[in-house]
């Protein structure tokens, strides 16, 4: 099917001025829909909304010379990520189902049945994924000295991801035991063999609203005026990040353990917190050096990672409850987990599976030199880790040993 996006916005700044202050005020909104739905989906006919708001205050220069310039920055709003197309319009789920699976040493002898279940896989209950982000920003310059320090925080609580369910699939299992091989002068004929009414339960995915992504961080900028003597500007940049990306919903799931060389009877209902909480932080630092008389710029750059972090939420791995073949539900009990079959669905996790893992400093240096030919042609010749710190570290008992190859390259630029 066709997908029509539509959308309207609409900003308006104000500017107010007042004893040599300077506020700048700008507000917009913008409302997104999807035309040509069916009626069948949650949004169709529906407007979303996504307002905006920043707001820019410059003090007035001060200084012996009045050359300390500072303003603060503030900023919030909403975005809606519409689902894809082919979130919206999946592909039919096929699932087959072996009901016979007859070897014989003669091909014309052979003989394998299957029932094959069709059915759509759409979720008419998507709604757009909403970001809020909020950021504050510091601005200091002096003398051709720049430093910026922005802190942001985004939260999405409904972010698209798979959501599970089960589904049943009744079937005739034959028994190919029953086949006498030396009797046969065509393939078997189902209705003389022995068979019983049997049902499979699986798990599937569809898309869905589920996950819950929080984000914080510190962006900092500094530059350096160009050092006449050495014809070098020096600038730093960075930035910490910690995201947490978590999906509290009850999830199905099936266990991939054969017991007797048939599936489990069972499939299991989740309900505990699961994703992760990553770290990082990071600092560049670029050393580059025009030179006018010959029109090349040299660019060194220190790439390094001061810190890399992992660590999974905690779950006790137990289902709340568990559905059957039939498609009953049943709590999960404590004295289920000494059962064969529903001892399966309870998930373990190795020692330390729940601690932090961390990755210790690692650094590369890179270096890009730049040509100016003529008015149109910039051609530059780059080179990325040079060198390259990055020292061996233990995770648990296991030594983890890290190497890294330099690497070069060449591009041009075209302008007219």
């Amino acid at each position: 099917p066709a997908r029509q996006d539509f959308s309207l916005f609409a900003e308006k700044p104000l500017f107010v001025r007042f004893a040599n202050h300077e506020v700048l005020l700008s507000a917009g909104i913008r409302a997104n829909t999807l035309l040509g739905l069916s009626s069948e989906y949650a949004m169709s006919g529906k407007v979303y909304f996504d307002p905006r708001l920043n707001l820019k205050w410059t003090l007035p220069v001060f200084g012996t010379d009045n050359d300390w310039e500072i303003d603060f920055s503030a900023g919030i709003g909403w975005l809606s990520k519409f689902p894809t197309t082919a979130q919206l319009y999946p592909d039919a789920k096929y699932y087959d189902v072996v009901q016979l699976n007859y070897y014989h040493n003669n091909p014309d002898f052979r003989r394998i049945n299957l029932r094959t279940y069709k059915w759509d896989n759409t979720n008419f209950d998507l709604t757009p994924a909403r970001n809020r982000k909020w950021e504050v920003r510091l601005n200091l310059e002096h003398r051709g000295t720049e430093f910026s320090l922005t802190y942001f925080r985004e939260r999405m609580n409904n972010a698209f991801r798979n959501i599970s369910y089960y589904k049943l699939f009744p079937y005739i299992n034959y028994d190919g035991t029953s086949i006498n091989s030396s009797t046969l002068t065509a393939p078997p004929a189902l209705e003389v063999l022995t068979s019983k009414q049997d049902t499979l339960i699986n798990t599937f995915n569809q898309t869905g609203n589920g996950t819950r992504i929080y984000k914080q961080g510190v962006e900092f900028t500094f530059h350096t005026p160009r050092v006449n003597a050495l014809k070098t500007r020096f600038t730093l940049t960075g930035a910490w990040l910690r995201t947490t990306n978590s999906t509290r919903m009850p999830t199905y799931d099936e266990s991939t353990v054969l017991i007797g060389g048939e599936q489990l009877r069972y499939v299991g209902l989740y309900d505990w917190e699961d994703g992760s909480v990553r770290e990082s932080f990071g600092t560049n630092v670029t050393a580059d050096t025009y030179l006018q008389q010959i029109g090349m710029t040299l660019s060194l750059t220190a790439q390094c990672t001061w810190l890399t972090s992992s660590e999974p939420l905690w779950n006790s791995g137990v289902p709340i409850s568990y559905v059957d073949k039939s498609g009953q539900s049943h709590p999960f009990t404590e004295a289920d987990k000494g059962n064969a079959q529903l001892r399966q669905l309870v998930h373990l996790y190795s020692e330390g599976y729940f601690k932090a893992t961390t990755v210790p400093f690692e650094s590369a240096i890179n270096l890009k030199a730049s040509k100016k030919i003529g008015s149109h042609i910039l051609l530059s010749l780059f080179v990325n880790r040079i060198a390259h710190i990055a020292p061996s570290y233990h995770r648990g008992s296991m030594l983890i040993r890290r190497s890294s190859n330099p690497y070069f390259g060449m591009e041009a630029n075209l302008t007219f």
